[in-house]
C-alpha cells in the first residue's frame, strides 16, 4: 500500500533509505572470531634429545616433558601426548606429564601435547623430533 508523504510518520523516509542502502550488492564481512578465553592453559613441550639417529630401531629414549605447561587459574592440568610412530616406554603413558618415547629412526617425528583444565579449556603445542645422520 502506498501512503502519500504527508501521511507517513516523521523519520520513516530516512530509515527506509538506510534500510535500502544496507541491502546493496556488497558482500557482508563476518565479524572476527572472539578472542581466546583468558582462562585457556598454555601447553609447553620440552624434549630431550631432539634428534634420533637414522635407523635407530627404537633404541634412543626421548623424554617428553610437559611440566612447563601452565593454567592461569592454577588449576591442575591433564596431559595428552601424540607421538607419530612413537612407542611409550619405561612405564610411561600418553597421559603422563613427563613421558618417554622411542622412535624407529626412519623419518622426522611430529609430537603434540594437549593440556586441558577441569573446565574443558585446552591448548596444544607441537614439536618435531628430527632424524639424525
Amino acid at each position: 500500500m502506498y501512503l502519500p508523504i504527508s501521511t507517513r510518520r516523521p523519520g520513516a523516509i530516512p530509515a527506509m533509505l538506510l534500510l535500502l542502502a544496507a541491502c546493496g550488492d556488497d558482500p557482508v564481512t563476518p565479524p572476527p572470531p572472539p578472542p581466546p578465553s583468558p582462562n585457556v592453559p598454555t601447553a609447553v613441550i620440552s624434549a630431550s634429545p631432539t634428534v634420533v639417529p637414522r635407523n635407530d630401531g627404537n633404541n634412543t629414549v626421548v623424554t617428553l616433558d610437559g611440566s612447563g605447561s601452565t593454567d592461569p587459574n592454577g588449576d591442575t592440568l591433564t596431559y595428552q601426548w601424540t607421538a607419530a610412530s612413537g612407542t611409550f616406554v619405561n612405564g610411561t603413558t600418553p597421559s603422563d606429564m613427563i613421558a618417554q618415547v622411542t622412535f624407529p629412526g626412519t623419518a622426522p617425528y611430529a609430537v603434540t601435547l594437549t593440556v586441558r583444565d577441569p573446565d574443558g579449556n585446552s591448548n596444544t603445542a607441537n614439536t618435531t623430533i628430527a632424524l639424525g645422520p
